[in-house]
């Protein structure tokens, strides 16, 4: 365990450095007491567990937002990052109701290391990660195996991140390419891939505040903490939230907009955080 908490270390002492080279966040907006507060208001999806196979209906279906791929181009894209995203499960017992699961969705940064949003991992007795295949339906994902896991590290209440790290020397075999300092602004195509919605695709609605951009993606309970990816492949945050305004509402349990929290956001908030 010490060597995995030294890998930890490192990983982020340099993101630490990195993120104090690119400076102080300027487009936050916090109230007088230091707390974030986000353009429009918001929720975090629940997370209930996961209810067995995916429809086999396509994500995209009815969507006619051109992002520039072919279509072989746009399988392998979703191929490569649904195998980079990570199913999360956790299980906590209470007195009252007994053993309950929940969880949400997280992205593999490193062999060893997840990326998520740290309400997903709030009050757990023991949790996993699982690993995550598209079928060659190039609909269905499947889950051929799960990873002991526990967190390593955890953002204060300005910024939803945690960091979570393998147990007994398992990885995960393919870690989403990050790149730090790329601006995201208003009208970007982005895409996010969850546990629950599979992936998705859409336009920045509003990028003035890093740690709450506004998004037109679909998501839905169990989507929090999952990757959203710019269209060259790299990690450009992860989700966080979705909109609590009606008019955003498909059902009870999913929205056709969301928040999320830059890379670069995340990993200022790790790197001031204590390891575990």
């Amino acid at each position: 365990m010490r060597t995995m908490n030294k890998t930890v270390g490192t990983v982020i002492s340099v993101l630490a450095t990195l993120a104090i080279a690119l400076g102080a966040c300027s487009g936050c907006h916090q109230t007088s007491g230091g707390s974030t507060t986000p353009e429009g208001e918001h929720e975090c999806p629940p997370c209930p567990p996961y209810l067995g196979q995916d429809p086999e209906i396509d994500p995209l279906a009815g969507s006619t937002l051109d992002d520039g791929f072919t279509d072989a181009e746009r399988t392998q894209f979703i191929r490569d990052n649904v195998q980079s995203t990570v199913r999360i499960v956790i299980a906590n017992h209470n007195k009252n109701i007994g053993l309950g699961f929940g969880g949400g969705t997280g992205v593999a940064i490193t062999p060893g290391l997840v990326l998520t949003a740290a309400h997903v991992v709030d009050e757990f007795r023991f949790m996993y990660g699982v690993r995550r295949l598209l079928a060659r339906d190039n609909l269905t994902i499947l889950h051929p195996r799960a990873l002991d896991m526990r967190v390593a590290a955890q953002t204060n209440e300005l910024r939803d991140v945690a960091l979570l790290e393998t147990r007994d020397g398992e990885q995960f075999d393919r870690p989403i390419p990050m790149s730090l300092g790329r601006a995201i602004n208003d009208g970007d195509l982005l895409w996010q891939f969850g546990r629950t919605t599979r992936w998705s695709r859409g336009r920045v609605l509003n990028a003035a505040n890093p740690r709450s951009i506004k998004i037109e993606f679909t998501v839905a309970g169990g989507d929090s903490g999952g990757p959203v990816v710019r269209p060259d492949g790299t990690l450009a945050g992860i989700i966080l939230s979705r909109s609590l305004d009606p008019e955003d509402r498909v059902d009870d349990n999913t929205s056709n907009v969301a928040f999320f929290i830059t890379l670069d956001e995340a990993l200022r908030g790790l790197s001031q955080s204590r390891l575990r």
